[in-house]
This record gives C-alpha cells, sequence and structure tokens, in this order.
C-alpha cells in the first residue's frame, strides 16, 4: 500500500482508491497543464488548464461571478468559460499561443483573430533545415538520445509559407487525407472499476477554428442536458469535461451518447482520466461508422470486467450480438443466460446505448446492426501481468471494413512491456517478425493470438486476410511508471499525412511512436519543426515487402501537437503517456483514408 499526501490551501478530502492508496483531493484550482521551459518546439502550442472550485455555488473568477456558458478574459493571460456554476466548476486556456523558439527567418504579426494581445509567427519562403539520413541504421538496432552521434545538414524543402494571415498548416489542406477526422462524432462514457473521481474529459482539435454543437436526446434528463448541450466557437483546441453522471451503466437502455457537430474538420479524443486510473481513445466520424464490428478486449482476473458498449445514430436499429467467450462462462442479461455462440438482439432509438459487462473476455463477439451504430470495448479496470495493478481500458472500435492487413507495432516506453493482440475477422495466415526472426501462425475466425515484446523491440505482423492487432502496454518493471493501457495499432494502409491532436495533461512522460517510411523522414515536421534528434529515445528499421520503415518514439510536452509531412507522405501515430500506477494510448488513426 502507497500513501501519497497533497497539501492545499482549500479544502481536502481523503479518498481511497482502486489501488488501495489514500490521497487528498485538491478543491482549490490547481493548473492543469504548463509549458515545459526547455520546449523546443517553435510553432504555436495552447496550454489547457482546469480549474474546479467546490466551495462556491457559482462560477467566481477573481470576485466576479459568471453566467453558465459566459466566456470572460482574464487579461491577455486567460480566456475562461463557465462550465457548471452550481459545482464552481470553470476552464480556462491561455489566450495567446505560446513560442519558445522563433527562427532568424520569421518574424511575430498581430494575430487578426486576437488583435489586441496575440501576435502569430510568419515565415516567408525560405529554405528551412531538414535532418540528415541517420547512417542507415540495420534493423534491429536502436538510437538512445545521445546527439554526440547525430549530425544536421541543410537542404532546400518545397514546403513554403504564403499567406501571411493564413495558418501553416492551411497548405496542408490539399494533400491531407481524412481517416479519423471529420464533422461529426459520437462520445459515451465506459464506467471505470473506481469511478467517484474521474475526469471525462473531451479534446476537440481544429486547424484554424470552428463552430461547434453538443447535442444530446430531448427525452435526457433536463438537468444533465443542460449541463452537456452547447454551441461555442473553438479556436484550435477545446477542452470539454461531461458530467460524471453521464457515465453508462451494465445492461440498461440509456439515452447516454452526445453528438458533437463542427463546421470545419476536426479530431476528437476523449480521456477518462481519475486518480490511478484511465482509459483514452481516438474517436471515429459518423460517417466512418457501420453495420459490422468485432469486440477487443482483454483476459479478465476475478473481479474486473470486459466491456463493450454501443450506442444507435439512428432510431429503429436492430442489433444482434453473438457472443464469443473465454472459457465459454455464461452470461445473465435481463434474466436469460448466454452461451458461446449465442445470440443477444438489442433495438435502440438515436442516442440510446447499452453496456454490457462480463467477467469473460469478450474478444470475437460479432456485432451487426441494421443501421450504423458506434461501438466501444474494453475493461473496467484490466491487470495483466504481476507488476503493478488495474488500469481503465476502452477503444472506439472500427467496422470491420476498415481494417487492415499490415501492422508496425511499436514498443512502449519505461522499461514496459508490451502484449500484442491479434483477432482474425475471418480464417486468417499471418506472420509476425520481431529481431528479424519470422514465425507463421494460423488463425481462425474471430480467435486471438498474443505476442509479447520487451521496451526495445518492434514487431512486424502481415496477413493474407484483414485481422485487427491491440498494443496493451504493461506496468514498468523498473519503477512505479504506468499500468495496463491499450491502443489499437494503425495498419500501414491506414497512416495519414496530416495529423493535430491534444497530448494530455498530468503526466511524468509524454510520447508519441512514429512508423514512416524511411526515406520520407527528412520532410517530417512537428508542430512547423524538423525532428529534434534529443527529443527522441528509441529508433529502429522494419523492412516490409521491397519498403524499409523507420520507427521512431519521440518525447513530447503536453498541448497541442500537430504532426504532418512537407510532400504528402503518410506514416502512423501511436500517442503514449504514463505516471505512477496510470497510462493512457491512443492512435492517430485507425481507419482506412
Amino acid at each position: 500500500m502507497r500513501f501519497l499526501s497533497v497539501t492545499y490551501p482549500k479544502v481536502t478530502a481523503s479518498v481511497t482508491t482502486t489501488k488501495n492508496r489514500t490521497v487528498n483531493v485538491q478543491t482549490a484550482p490547481v493548473a492543469l497543464s504548463t509549458m515545459s521551459s526547455n520546449n523546443s518546439v517553435t510553432h504555436t502550442t495552447r496550454s489547457l488548464v482546469t480549474y474546479t472550485l467546490n466551495t462556491t455555488p457559482a462560477c467566481v473568477y477573481k470576485g466576479v461571478q459568471y453566467a453558465p456558458g459566459q466566456k470572460f478574459y482574464d487579461g491577455c493571460q486567460y480566456i475562461c468559460k463557465c462550465i457548471d456554476p452550481k459545482a464552481g466548476q470553470y476552464s480556462c486556456s491561455e489566450r495567446c499561443a505560446k513560442l519558445t523558439i522563433l527562427p532568424s527567418s520569421c518574424i511575430l504579426i498581430s494575430d487578426p483573430r486576437d488583435p489586441a494581445c496575440c501576435t502569430v509567427p510568419f515565415c516567408p519562403p525560405n529554405p528551412v533545415t531538414t535532418e540528415a539520413p541517420n547512417n542507415n541504421p540495420q534493423p534491429g538496432t536502436t538510437t538512445a538520445p545521445d546527439t554526440t552521434s547525430n549530425v544536421q545538414t541543410s537542404t532546400k524543402t518545397n514546403f513554403q509559407t504564403t499567406d501571411l494571415h493564413s495558418s501553416p498548416f492551411a497548405l496542408l489542406a490539399k494533400q491531407t487525407t481524412i481517416g479519423s477526422r471529420g464533422k461529426e462524432f459520437l462520445v459515451l462514457f465506459t464506467p471505470a472499476y473506481f469511478d467517484d473521481l474521474v475526469t471525462k474529459s473531451v479534446y476537440i482539435t481544429s486547424d484554424n477554428g470552428a463552430e461547434m454543437n453538443i447535442s444530446t436526446s430531448q427525452r435526457l434528463d433536463p438537468n444533465l442536458k443542460s449541463q452537456i448541450d452547447r454551441t461555442d466557437n473553438i479556436s484550435t483546441v477545446e477542452h470539454i469535461i461531461f458530467p460524471i453522471a453521464f457515465e453508462l451503466k451494465s445492461f440498461k437502455k440509456e439515452l447516454k451518447s452526445a453528438i458533437i457537430k463542427t463546421s470545419k474538420d476536426v479530431f476528437v479524443i476523449s480521456h477518462d482520466d481519475g486518480i490511478d486510473t484511465v482509459g483514452s481513445t481516438t474517436h471515429i466520424p459518423l460517417h466512418k461508422l457501420s453495420t459490422k464490428y468485432t469486440v477487443v478486449s482483454i483476459t479478465n482476473k476475478a473481479d474486473e470486467k470486459s466491456q463493450m458498449a454501443i450506442a444507435s445514430i439512428q432510431d429503429g436499429t436492430v442489433i444482434t450480438i453473438t457472443f464469443h467467450m473465454e472459457h465459454n462462462m455464461p452470461l445473465l442479461i435481463e434474466g436469460k443466460t448466454y452461451h458461446e455462440g449465442d445470440m443477444f438482439t438489442l433495438n435502440l432509438d438515436h442516442f440510446e446505448t447499452y453496456l454490457i459487462e462480463h467477467t469473460s473476455d469478450l474478444t470475437g463477439t460479432a456485432i451487426e446492426s441494421s443501421h450504423p451504430i458506434a461501438v466501444f470495448s474494453g475493461n473496467d479496470c484490466a491487470e495483466l501481468d504481476s507488476y503493478g495493478a488495474c488500469d481503465h481500458l476502452v477503444e472506439q472500435l472500427p467496422p470491420i471494413t476498415s481494417v487492415d492487413t499490415t501492422y508496425i507495432v511499436p514498443p512502449n516506453s519505461d522499461n514496459r512491456d508490451t502484449l500484442i493482440r491479434i483477432t482474425a475477422i475471418d480464417d486468417s495466415n499471418f506472420t509476425y517478425t520481431i529481431d528479424r526472426v519470422s514465425k507463421m501462425v494460423e488463425l481462425k475466425r474471430l480467435d486471438s493470438f498474443g505476442i509479447e515484446i520487451d521496451s526495445r523491440q518492434t514487431c512486424l505482423v502481415e496477413s493474407d486476410r484483414s485481422i485487427f492487432v491491440t498494443r496493451f502496454g504493461l506496468h514498468s518493471k523498473t519503477s512505479e511508471m504506468g499500468d495496463p493501457s491499450m491502443t489499437i495499432v494503425p495498419g500501414i494502409h491506414q497512416y495519414l499525412d496530416y495529423y493535430k491532436i491534444v497530448v494530455p495533461p498530468g503526466y511524468n512522460h509524454n510520447y508519441v511512436s512514429i512508423m514512416m517510411k524511411q526515406f520520407s523522414t527528412k520532410f517530417l515536421r512537428i508542430n512547423g519543426n524538423v525532428l529534434n534528434v534529443k527529443d527522441m529515445f528509441f529508433e529502429e528499421n522494419v523492412v516490409v515487402g521491397q519498403e524499409t520503415y523507420t520507427v521512431r518514439s519521440i518525447n513530447l510536452i503536453e498541448g497541442e501537437i500537430s504532426v504532418y509531412s512537407t510532400q504528402g507522405d503518410r506514416f502512423g501515430l501511436m500517442f503514449a503517456g504514463v505516471t505512477d500506477y496510470e497510462a493512457y494510448g491512443f492512435s492517430g488513426n485507425s481507419l482506412l483514408p
């Protein structure tokens, strides 16, 4: 049993968590996101700050009261919004983007969106510095963050900024593919094992701002509906906190889904973060939803449950679930017992949700529907090895028509091993390669196969039929960092050329793994910059057919991140972060473009 004591000037409450830790929970304002002093990113980044005040019945900021939904400024430092006056809860983000290092070829100009307080960089057409090739490392080799072994040179590229008043990312509009970007999304929240102190966050990222509307069913409880529904203008990132009462309960038809609509394409992730537990997922736009899904979860221990949640986007949707259960353990639903291969039929209207939980692993359960639906799966709290404790797992599942055949699986950091789970959509033959050693496996429809790698290995998976590949990060073997995390791995045909996503605050170590063709790495930009080799802590080359891919893991700071190729080359991204007894993970995309 570990104890953590945190002292704040306001009232504190002692809470025992699911991992048997006693924590003092603060009720004074706390900044959830700050800028690192050694940040080398030269483009704009907004830090997100969320405050919670439980000692006053209204949104009060520096002695001034604000109405629900009202926005207000704290000088040129913050732009804030009243979220829940009954709880005294409001959120603030920095009014102006922060700049750390400005290249000598760039100047600062007034931000046309907020000229009174903010400036933005303008970089006239110039050659830009690119990274020199990395001396052709051989498959199986790794690169530590040692600057003495890396050299940078200057070369010319075709990437230029031509419009004084446009975002640099506007230049990417003609070459980007869509993937998980879209204008309409469904969000819901599955319960964690210990959920009283979980913050249910959604992050929306936009290139140049967008109008946003969040709506729920007209039949939802009016009090709950009033806390969620809203219309707003977002700049580049919006952080929304949903009430805990919006969380699903098992084996009940509920109206607990919300639809997010925006005027322009955005990325959406949810981050269900509590004390020692977190579940994160990238959301799939409504136009990419379909009618056939295969569930992915993981083996449970005695008091842990697999979960699958379904939400309808159209009235009169008929859903058929054919169960695939580990050890054929029976499942009781509404007074009826179901076994392996049994079929459960469900009817849902628009906004309605249904959550199924089982002490058996539900991986391989097949779901079909008469109209497109959204499906989420995972575990309330999964403990996967003898290290650490359990953690909440959740992923929004892509339809089986968007599943790939070839995957590169990067490792986790902090001496965390990785469990790779391969699930067959149909009878499949696949080969997996680790350290240049390949093995072939035959897998029957809806069955799964597990592989484990350490924190210095990658795994290549190649199949003759479409398969799901899911990465589960484990607890560190040498520290308190992490606990289980779940991420759907993007296949190489699901890679995109542009991503803009929020790295969540509150973690000791955030990082992104990038899988990219070796010859394209020199065109990669992170927040407008070439890769700083000091931030890279892992590198390995993987041969796929006639192509060589480079896998790199790179340290990140929290906040906005834009990653793109100046030449339109596609690449895969997998984000992760760890702190004591907690880890998150999500991919940049899990859909065929």
